[in-house]
């Protein structure tokens, strides 16, 4: 992929995801600007970096000036926050959109959001999840994602600048941080070099769709790219394990597995939540690449890295 000459904005490139983005980016030529709370870890000549937090507007709208695209990735609470409904609100709604308006008088051409496959749906399927499926979120982050990706599509329809919704199954990774009860490969890997129990909730039987996160920013590019009308693309591996299957393959694959708690199922959880992809497949030419145990094995070797590991609840 050569994105000589073109420029991109990524709202949260400091994040787990939006960090892969950006070194995704420049590897392939693009210039890049992104806006983090977070310091820099890298130093390129193509990449700007600003620092300071979302709602601060008036520093995010001379940023969205001469920009090809941009991505909105800040992660914007997690699904068991059910008491932080105004944040996610603020973070989940009414930033990513007054960021979409600016970029579109900017200029910019598409913007990106990144939305949850995990959470907008919110209910059990027997199959993978298409596009179209019915969407009754279970938690107050799914419906404030949910209701992202209306405003988005609205805009994109009544604007010069396209959008597109990608709703993101369950990443892992080098660079994610378990929190929340969110990244439960992340989770399972933090508490066995800590050396302490994993919590699952539930019998440990619930089916997820696990991408690895260099596949999901190489979609988030792709669909910067995208020139076509379709507001909503899945992005996940298209197909389901369990999370006592994860811990299965962990220990297959790397020889490691976790003790575990048990502790009742959460009412924000669904029994299986597996996204069907042929839609970016078809529009977008992406399809995951890495499968889980390449996945596991990336990812534990970045784990043994990090000094002095601390395992929090889950």
């Amino acid at each position: 992929m050569n994105l000589r000459g073109l420029r991109f904005l990524i709202f949260g490139g400091g994040g787990f995801i939006g960090g892969h983005v950006v070194a995704q980016l420049l590897q392939y030529g693009a210039k890049v600007r992104v806006f983090d709370r977070s310091p820099p870890q890298i130093d390129h000549p193509n990449l700007e970096w600003t620092i300071g937090s979302v709602d601060r507007i008036e520093l995010l709208q001379p940023l969205t000036r001469g920009v090809d695209f941009a991505a909105y990735l800040v992660s914007g609470g997690v699904p068991a926050d059910g008491a932080q409904i105004e944040s996610q609100l603020r973070e989940n709604i009414l930033l990513p959109l007054e960021l979409a308006r600016a970029c579109d008088a900017s200029g910019v051409k598409r913007f990106v959001f990144a939305s949850s496959g995990g959470t907008v749906y919110g209910m059990d399927s027997d199959v993978p999840i298409r596009e179209n499926h019915p969407c009754w979120p279970k938690n107050a982050y799914g419906i404030s994602k949910l209701a992202c990706e209306h405003y988005l599509r609205l805009l994109g329809n009544t604007s010069d600048m396209a959008t597109i919704s990608l709703r993101i199954s369950n990443p892992y990774g080098e660079r994610q941080v378990a929190r929340g009860g969110q990244g439960f490969i992340a989770a399972a890997m933090e508490h066995v070099l800590a050396g302490r129990p994993l919590v699952i909730w539930g019998d440990g039987s619930a089916v997820r769709d696990f991408i690895y996160v260099g596949d999901v920013a190489k979609a988030i590019i792709s669909a910067c790219l995208y020139q076509g009308t379709e507001p909503v693309m899945n992005v996940g591996s298209g197909a389901g394990i369990s999370l006592v299957g994860v811990l299965d393959e962990m220990n297959r694959s790397l020889g490691i597995r976790p003790k575990t708690l048990f502790e009742p199922q959460r009412k924000v959880d669904v029994r299986m939540n597996v996204l069907d992809t042929r839609l970016a497949a078809e529009l977008l030419g992406w399809k995951p690449a890495v499968s889980l145990s390449q996945g596991l094995n990336i990812t534990y070797a970045w784990w043994k890295t990090r000094a002095d590991p601390k395992a929090d609840p889950v």
